[in-house]
């Protein structure tokens, strides 16, 4: 039996869910869909690793993380514009939803709702989060190693910003830049490759990572941690969850 095949039993960490998950899609990332709330295992996975850093051992899925107590007083700010960890965070007092649009229409269409903000200059205070979340943002960016520094300079000591980015398996070593931006130059060092983005429209890979985020990350005062919390099936360990923690 091949493994795409495989069922396991398992728990949804966004919803709670408990039963059998089967395989519906053959890319890692996006395969065994939660039955109950559909969420794939990337997006289970990152709720996975925010539980295991906000959850205090108390809460298994997202569906209960916001009722806890020790969540009340969290400022989070999460880059998105859908997403599983939306519809339960939007409960908390100190939680903000932002993206980075590229138009002015854009911002207007969704201002008072989602903050327009540039992960390389965040409007938020030295100190002032506990929790940043993105999801395949990252290579998206132009500058990551100052996307880093401002989320070491935004959070809290203890803070974390916790992330998916797309990586082949194994990790390699080295990134591979794609392209550059240079006072407002852009510049194609290998083939354009682009991805769907939240407002629906197509957005560069501007790198595909390996190894060497580890040393991005350190270097802006960031400790980074990879973590595999899937099924122990290879398909599964196949798809990769970062945690950026500030010293």
């Amino acid at each position: 039996m091949q493994e795409q095949t495989v069922t396991f039993e398992g728990l949804c960490s966004v919803c709670g869910f408990k039963g059998t998950f089967a395989p519906e899609n053959a890319s890692p990332r996006d395969c065994y869909p939660c039955p109950q709330c559909r969420f794939t295992l990337r997006y289970r996975d990152q709720a996975s690793v925010i539980l295991d850093f906000f959850g205090n051992g108390a809460v298994e899925s997202f569906n209960n993380l916001a009722a806890h107590p020790s969540m009340k007083g969290m400022h989070i700010v999460e880059f998105a514009m859908g997403g599983p960890f939306i519809r339960y965070l939007c409960r908390l007092p100190h939680y903000q939803q932002a993206y980075f649009f590229e138009s002015e229409e854009q911002i207007q269409a969704h201002q008072g709702k989602v903050l327009h903000v540039d992960i390389t200059s965040m409007p938020f205070a030295n100190n002032s989060l506990d929790l940043i979340i993105t999801s395949d943002v990252l290579e998206h960016v132009p500058d990551v190693q100052r996307a880093f520094s401002e989320c070491a300079r935004v959070l809290k000591p203890g803070g974390v910003h916790v992330f998916s980015i797309p990586v082949k398996y194994p990790i390699p070593k080295q990134n591979l830049v794609r392209a550059t931006m240079k006072n407002g130059v852009l510049d194609h060092r290998e083939p354009p490759h682009y991805h769907i983005s939240g407002t629906k429209e197509k957005v560069l890979v501007f790198t595909d990572f390996g190894e060497e985020i580890s040393t991005l990350a350190k270097q802006a005062g960031l400790r980074l941690m990879v973590s595999q919390r899937s099924a122990p099936l290879a398909t599964c360990l196949r798809n990769y969850t970062f945690a950026a923690i500030k010293f």
